[in-house]
């Protein structure tokens, strides 16, 4: 049998919970899905390792109700900061009213999971949440190779022979 040389792209899972046991837990359950997962205890050390660490987290997955400084906050934070607005938040809770439902997703969030979690149901949303992160990863590196291949156009002479050509330049210009 052929040996699989290519590398695992590997995802790293900021999970967020001021409850000791809560957060040991979602630990578990995300290692069991073989994410890398690394852990704040409430949403001013989550941003701070963000800042301190910036682009080594894929997704977030958030406790709501925190001291110092709780999802939502969390949430609006990282919607102000380009480089972290992208990031696919999941928010779990204990908090189910649908109002509050409302606000964490007007806030932002990828998804709104509710208190107690179900393992498959978790690791169902984050893997959707990281096939989001992973699209969005590579568009943005192919945005930034058209960027550069558009910076280096001076000046530009085409000419074409058929319709089909006409519209493939007219498709990349």
């Amino acid at each position: 049998m052929a040996e699989d040389n290519t590398a695992r792209i590997r995802t790293e899972v900021l999970a967020v919970d001021d409850n000791p046991a809560s957060l040991k837990l979602l630990e578990s359950m995300l290692r069991k899905g073989s994410y890398d997962v690394v852990t704040a205890e409430n949403g001013r050390e989550a941003m701070n390792y963000l800042q301190d660490n910036p682009g080594s987290v894929d997704i977030i997955l958030l406790d709501r109700m925190m001291p110092e400084m709780d999802g939502i906050e969390v949430c609006d934070a990282l919607k102000r900061d380009p480089e972290l607005k992208k990031i696919p938040i999941i928010m779990q809770t204990a908090a189910d009213n649908p109002d509050q439902i409302s606000e964490g997703i007007k806030a932002g969030v990828f998804y709104y999971l509710t208190k107690p979690l179900n393992i498959k149901t978790l690791l169902s949303v984050v893997h959707a949440a990281e096939m989001q992160m992973r699209q969005y990863k590579i568009l943005r590196e192919e945005m930034k190779f058209q960027r550069l291949g558009f910076g280096l156009v001076q000046v530009l002479k085409c000419s074409f022979r058929t319709l089909e050509e006409a519209e493939s330049l007219s498709s990349f210009l």
